[in-house]
This record gives structure tokens, C-alpha cells and sequence, in this order.
């Protein structure tokens, strides 16, 4: 077990979340930790790719120290507009990220993962580097980010191919997918939230029908008690 509840809740599949959240949340109202039962009980589900990234950066503790460090290298790059060092930097950050969607699904042992989930992956990851709030927030994501560059300032290389631009319906019906994609997202998690309250509520039910035949017992023991 994690020693970091958070961590343990995170790091379990998606598919088993929310019975663990409840879990964890029963278990640190039981220990008397109300700070540590609201943390888990608004902590949200996480997209497959949002938590296989999370379960890397759980589980490897240099993942985030690797990104920011590369982040920071390429940030002071571009504020020089250093060609060269930009573009050996970029093959460094293309080496690391590959390495790390490698161990990642390996991790989540996802032998083939799905196309949508494998960008996915990558995108968050290449906003670790670009982004330190990224970066800040790898093991507790909730859905995947995406990547933004270092392009403020700086003049591509000429002798690479200029990055393709898509056309405004492709755009539009990127725009559109991502959109529907989020909507579909906020009511799963919508219906989880309500199914974890009706939870909570049949807990608290249970609990005071415990309490009810408790007392009905002490009542009748000392009812035979007193026959006797």
C-alpha cells in the first residue's frame, strides 16, 4: 500500500477508481482524518491515458525531476534563439519521451495501446515539459493535456520542414471531437459523483441500522437480566 492514500488511489486502473475512493474514503473518516476523506472523496476519475501517465510519474519519482529539467534547458534555449542547441534538445526531449511512453504502458502492462490513448500519452507528457503546472500535477491528473511548444521568438530552422498548419474545418472538427470528448467525460463523472453520494447515503443507512439492533440487544439483555 502507498503511503500517500492519494497516490494508492491514483494508481488504481480506472475501471476500479471509484470502489477505491470510496474505500480510502471510509478508511480516513475512520481514522479520524476529515482533511485527508475530503481530499480523496473530490479527487476525480481519471481518463485511461491521464492515469497510465500518473501511474509512471507514481511509481518513478524522477519522472517529474526528468521533465522539468529538460523543460528548463529548452525555455533558456529559445530565450537565446539558439538554433542548434533547440534542435539537440528537441532530439533529447524526443529520446526521453519515448522512453518514458515505453515504461509507462509497461507499467500499466497495456502491451497495445489504443492510438487515442498512445497520443494521448505523449501529449501530456510533452506538456510536462513545456508547462511546470504540468508538470506539478503529473500522479493526479484527470484527463490528458496537450502540448503548446516554445515557439514565442524563435525562427524555424530552414532546413527543416515547416510544422503543417491544419485548415480551419479540420481544426473546427478537432475542435468538435475534443469538445464532445469532455462533454461525455463531465457527465461520466457527473453520474459517478451522484452513485458515490447514493454510496455514502446507503453507508450512513447501514450504519445506523447497526447501531439500532446494538441497542436492541443491551435493551433485551438487560430485559432478560431483569426477569432473572
Amino acid at each position: 500500500m502507498a503511503d500517500d492514500p492519494l497516490d494508492e488511489l491514483y494508481a488504481e486502473p480506472p475501471e476500479g477508481f471509484t470502489a477505491k475512493r470510496t474505500e480510502l474514503a471510509k478508511q480516513a473518516k475512520q481514522d479520524g482524518d476529515a482533511e485527508t476523506a475530503k481530499a480523496i472523496t473530490a479527487a476525480r476519475k481519471p481518463t485511461k491515458a491521464a492515469w497510465v501517465v500518473n501511474l509512471l510519474a507514481i511509481r518513478d519519482p524522477s519522472v517529474r525531476k526528468q521533465l522539468s529539467g529538460l523543460g528548463e534547458r529548452l525555455r533558456a534555449a529559445h530565450q537565446k534563439m539558439d538554433g542548434k542547441r533547440i534542435r539537440e534538445l528537441s532530439a533529447e526531449q524526443r529520446h526521453l519521451i519515448d522512453a518514458l511512453l515505453d515504461k509507462a504502458f509497461q507499467l500499466a502492462e497495456v502491451a497495445q495501446p489504443a492510438a487515442a490513448v498512445r497520443e494521448d500519452v505523449v501529449g501530456t507528457l510533452q506538456a510536462a515539459v513545456a508547462d511546470p503546472d504540468v508538470t506539478a500535477a503529473l500522479g493526479r491528473l484527470a484527463k490528458p493535456e496537450s502540448w503548446s511548444g516554445f515557439a514565442e521568438g524563435v525562427r524555424p530552422d530552414e532546413s527543416e520542414p515547416a510544422p503543417v498548419t491544419p485548415s480551419p474545418s479540420e481544426q473546427r472538427e478537432h475542435d468538435k471531437r475534443r469538445h464532445e470528448r469532455e462533454e461525455a467525460e463531465a457527465l461520466v463523472h457527473a453520474a459517478e459523483r451522484e452513485r458515490d453520494n447514493a454510496q455514502k447515503r446507503l453507508d450512513d443507512a447501514e450504519e445506523a441500522l447497526a447501531e439500532a439492533k446494538r441497542r436492541l440487544e443491551r435493551y433485551t439483555m438487560r430485559s432478560t437480566a431483569i426477569r432473572t
